[in-house]
């Protein structure tokens, strides 16, 4: 650690392995002190982290920002517009690096929903600042939204015709599962049925010619 300096006093670090991060708040020659994310301590011995991957997110040069909205397929015709109003937001967004890679696409289709993921990095790596400008960015792309009459895909969003096939499939998977569960059933010879068939010395499936077979009547 004092050699390396994977990190140091006040440097935010994560350990994957170990589930734990947070703040640095000392490092001694056998233990280090961390300040988790909900203000516990959490004493670490040095040796560890010379076995285990450290990340440390307060050394990072930006922080992504990736997203993605479901829109309703019937908005499909307007879907060109709204990725490109998209784009030129985010590229005049101050917060923005303008210099890396600015991606906004359709990234998936299907029957319940057309997908489009913004994918952006700003030069910022605390916490308030990431928050303050992935809300800005997200109340923006609701404008737009809003300003092309799209919405986001739900359920009641769903074509009817998909509905009612859903729901019919459903209902003929249930009456097959239901109709399998009858025939073993009604295939089962009972005890009430041989003890009732005992008088006649005969029983019967009741379904295969034939089947009967001879009971001896209970002796008293």
């Amino acid at each position: 650690i004092y050699f390396n300096q994977p990190f140091t006093v006040g440097d935010w670090i994560h350990l994957p392995e170990k589930n734990i991060e947070g703040i640095v708040e000392d490092i001694g020659w056998y233990m280090t002190r961390i300040r988790s994310l909900d203000k516990r301590p959490i004493f670490i011995p040095n040796s560890i982290f010379s076995k285990i991957v450290v990340i440390t997110p307060s050394r990072m040069s930006h922080r992504q920002i990736k997203e993605t909205l479901p829109l309703r397929p019937e908005d499909m015709p307007k879907l060109k517009a709204v990725i490109t109003d998209i784009k030129n937001m985010i590229q005049h967004h101050p917060d923005v690096d303008r210099n890396q890679t600015i991606l906004v696409y359709l990234a998936a289709l299907s029957p319940s929903s057309i997908d489009v993921t913004i994918d952006i990095f700003i030069p910022y790596c605390d916490k308030a600042n990431f928050m303050r400008i992935k809300e800005d960015v997200l109340f923006k792309i609701s404008a737009i939204l809003s300003k092309h009459e799209v919405k986001l895909a739900s359920i009641d969003s769903l074509p009817s015709a998909l509905i009612a096939k859903m729901l019919q499939d459903e209902i003929r998977y249930d009456e097959r599962n239901f109709d399998k569960g009858q025939e073993i059933t009604d295939s089962k010879v009972t005890e009430k049925e041989i003890q009732d068939s005992g008088s006649k010395g005969m029983v019967s499936d009741g379904k295969t010619p034939g089947s009967e077979f001879n009971v001896s009547p209970s002796k008293p």
